[in-house]
């Protein structure tokens, strides 16, 4: 199992949420709520999974550090702008506007993820290492599911 691809995945899923919720007219709530809410427990699983088992082996490096300080911020405004959201009314522009914010922020997140981190990582991390910890994303995954 390639950790990395395993996390790409995670990215595309959420880009395709993201799409999706664009699509979706102001005028049906419960579509648009329905999302929001896969949306976010996408988001939150994937950082929870990603702050639990990559970002640890990658502070162990040096070299990773700063890298990952970046990150683990992007996970805090990612998490504020998914409160902020939750609380917020969907109808009105404010809503909409917030999701933006909050897509622009995912996107900027993953695209440094895949392009900085990603090679990096791939660098620092053993083989076996990465192979553990890709499959230790996918059994706290498949843990989810089953609750």
């Amino acid at each position: 199992m390639d950790l990395y691809q395993l996390l790409r995945q995670d990215h595309l899923k959420a880009k395709r949420l993201f799409e999706r919720l664009g699509e979706v007219a102001e005028a049906a709530t419960k579509t648009r709520e329905r999302l929001f809410q896969e949306l976010k427990q996408e988001l939150e699983r994937h950082t929870e999974l990603e702050e639990k088992h990559f970002y640890p082996a990658l502070e162990r490096h040096d070299e990773a550090r700063e890298l990952v300080g970046e990150s683990l911020e992007e996970h805090d405004e990612i998490g504020l702008l998914i409160d902020a959201l939750d609380q917020a009314e969907q109808e009105g522009g404010d809503w909409a506007m917030r999701l933006a914010e909050l897509q622009e922020e995912v996107e900027f997140h993953i695209d440094e993820e895949e392009t900085e981190l990603f090679p990096q990582a791939q660098e620092l991390l053993a083989a076996s290492e990465a192979e553990a910890i890709a499959q230790a994303i996918a059994r706290d995954k498949a843990a989810a599911k089953e609750k």
